[in-house]
């Protein structure tokens, strides 16, 4: 894929509130160091995912619609934020569960959560419906992960089935799911990105991520991880930068 990163400057990307979870519309920038780490292959910063759930969005906004889908922004759910806000954290993602059960039919049964913390990326996927939570790590370790976000999502989930079950309360149960494991150390953002590509397209209605997810361990090749830069690159280049010019 060829590419002149230099020519864009600093691209300002609307955020939507609705998909964010925000107060109000925001934005966050893409930098022409951030599109060069991202065709290098490198560690990818947070807006650059910001961009692929906007894109994933745009481009199969009927399985949003149909199947209920939605996002926690990875601004606000990065471990280095929970550390420092941890309550506000907690609030925020209550808030959101609360906020899909009082919508019904309409609110969102599966959320995506792409997660950074140490450096690296994960993605969480929450189904409210059946009080499970969904770990996708690109580069497990003999020993399991233990999550900055886990204890905020656990209390966030609490407080929805306390306000929405009159009292009763159950835990969060957590998957730890068998999933492509990357080569390298710093491909974990474009596995997430596929990850949440395959969620959208494949599993969008899935109550059982943890029995029906049969991808497996084998690493993502050049083609799967190529069509992901692909998607990023014309989705950014005809949503955001044809406006700067």
């Amino acid at each position: 894929m060829e590419s002149q990163p230099e020519l864009y400057g600093v691209t300002a990307v609307h955020l939507d509130a609705k998909v964010f979870h925000f107060e109000k519309d925001a934005e966050t920038f893409v930098t022409a160091e951030d599109i060069t780490l991202l065709l290098r292959g490198a560690r990818l910063n947070i807006s650059v995912v910001q961009v692929f759930m906007m894109f994933l969005i745009d481009q199969y906004k009927s399985s949003f619609d149909s199947s209920h889908i939605g996002f926690l922004c990875p601004e606000r759910i990065a471990a280095s934020n929970v550390r420092h806000h941890h309550k506000v954290t907690s609030n925020f993602m209550s808030n959101i569960f609360l906020s899909s059960r009082d919508r019904g039919d309409a609110g969102n049964q599966l959320i995506l959560a792409p997660y950074f913390e140490e450096e690296h990326w994960m993605l969480i996927v929450i189904n409210l419906t059946c009080g499970k939570a969904f770990k996708f790590d690109s580069s497990k370790s003999e020993k399991e992960r233990s999550l900055t976000i886990k204890d905020c999502l656990d209390m966030a989930y609490n407080v929805y089935e306390v306000q929405g079950r009159k009292g009763r309360s159950s835990k969060l149960k957590w998957f730890s799911i068998k999933c492509a494991q990357q080569t390298g150390g710093a491909e974990s953002g474009y596995y997430v990105m596929k990850f949440m590509h395959e969620i959208v397209t494949m599993y969008n209605d899935c109550q059982n991520m943890e029995k029906d997810y049969q991808r497996g361990d084998e690493p993502y090749n050049d083609e799967e991880i190529n069509e992901v830069l692909e998607q990023w690159a014309v989705f950014f280049g005809d949503k955001y930068l044809e406006k700067s010019f």
